[in-house]
Parts: structure tokens; sequence; C-alpha cells
């Protein structure tokens, strides 16, 4: 007998799931996960010890920052050393983060170098912020570049930030007025930190017609660069 309409979401599953390749794969996936996941869980517990040696004892490497911050030079090598070596993307962002939640001075050319490798684009973000929250050197040409890389997306917004804090500072407000369009908000954030009165005319001719946040940003960045100007 003929068969009316379309398949149902219901009998496109039971379909699939009676296929021996469908299911295979599926069984290789979770096998796959499986593997990252004991494999995560080791380099986590290497971590942890590491960390443990330079009195920085926590049960996970979510509790560092809360009880260690702001985190010593010891502790910052420990992460570095991890970071290229645990091949687990959470377990990455973690390191990251608390990278930034120290006030040591430290080379950030290590963090640069897994920005370009990664394909990662949360995992960039996060390493944006640090650089613009942290005290990183050795970046200041790399912050430019990587801002100007239109392929890496939208996880360059946060370097909007550590590019005005790092770079020299007429050749960052050029770069931030060109990646404004893409990225309004954050270009407005670092623009409010190094902008003078032409940004603040830019600033002020593209208020209209932007989301709430970014308006508030704008505007904000706006009487930072005034009150600036007027010291």
């Amino acid at each position: 007998m003929k068969r009316k309409g379309p398949m149902t979401a219901e009998e496109l599953m039971s379909q699939l799931e009676a296929d021996p390749e469908y299911r295979r794969g599926l069984e290789e996936k979770e096998r796959e996960r499986q593997r990252r996941a004991k494999v995560s869980k080791r380099k986590s517990r290497l971590l942890l010890k590491a960390l443990a040696k330079v009195g920085a004892r926590v049960e996970s490497i979510d509790d560092l920052v809360a009880q260690h911050a702001p985190l010593s030079r010891e502790i910052i090598d420990v992460l570095h050393h991890f970071l290229p070596k645990v091949g687990d993307h959470a377990l990455e962002q973690a390191i990251v983060r608390s990278i930034g939640a120290t006030r040591v001075r430290y080379d950030g050319r290590a963090l640069a170098a897994h920005f370009d490798s990664s394909t990662d684009s949360s995992l960039k973000w996060a390493i944006g912020n640090t650089f613009s929250v942290s005290k990183p050197q050795g970046i200041e040409d790399w912050v430019l570049g990587a801002l100007r890389k239109r392929e890496h997306g939208r996880a360059r917004q946060m370097l909007c930030i550590a590019a005005a804090r790092l770079a020299p500072t007429d050749e960052t407000r050029e770069t931030l007025l060109d990646v404004f369009e893409e990225m309004p908000g954050h270009a407005a954030m670092g623009l409010g930190l190094i902008g003078g009165p032409r940004e603040a005319a830019f600033l002020q001719s593209r208020i209209t017609g932007q989301k709430t946040w970014v308006r508030k940003e704008i505007e904000k960045a706006i009487r930072r660069i005034e009150r600036r100007e007027s010291e």
C-alpha cells in the first residue's frame, strides 16, 4: 500500500536505529567520547598534582581561582606548562580563564600561539578575555594582527579591549574603527580606553539603530573619553 504523507520524525528515527551502519557510527562516537573523558580525567589529575606541589591544593581546576586568586607566578607557570598538553577543550578553557586571575606579568606568546592553532571559537574568545584582564608580555604586535584577521570571527571580541591595553595607541585606534561594524560593542569598549575627540564623534554617529547593550557601551565609551579629555 502506498504511503500517504511524509515520514514522521519518530518513524525516521526508528528506521535509522534499525540501520547497522548508523548503530555502528553511534557506538564509535560513544567510544571516542569515553576515551576523551578518560584522557581528560587523567590529565586533570596530573595538573592538580602539579598545582599541589606549588601550594595550590584544590579538588578541581574550577576551584583554583576561588581559593588561590590572585594566582602566583608558580601557579601560572604550571598552567602554562599543561595548556598545550591536555587536549580537552573544557579543561583548556578552565586553564585559560584561570591564567586571567593573576597580577604577575607573564609571557603571552604561548597563549597567542594556542589562539592561532585552535579551531574552538569559545577557547579563542577565552584567550582574548584573559589577555584583556591580565598582563601578558610579548604580544603587542600579535594582538593587532589577530584583531585584523576576520577569519577569527567573533572570537576576536575581547581582543578589542586587549589591544587597547597592550598595543600602540594610534594603530589600535585605527584598527578598532576598522572592525567597529563587526563588533560594535567591544570596539566601543576599546575606544573608550584610548579614544580621543575624533573617536568620540565617530561613536556618537553610530548610536542610532544599535542593540540596547551596544548603545549603552557606546554611550559609556563616549562619557569615558569626555572625562579623560576634560582632565
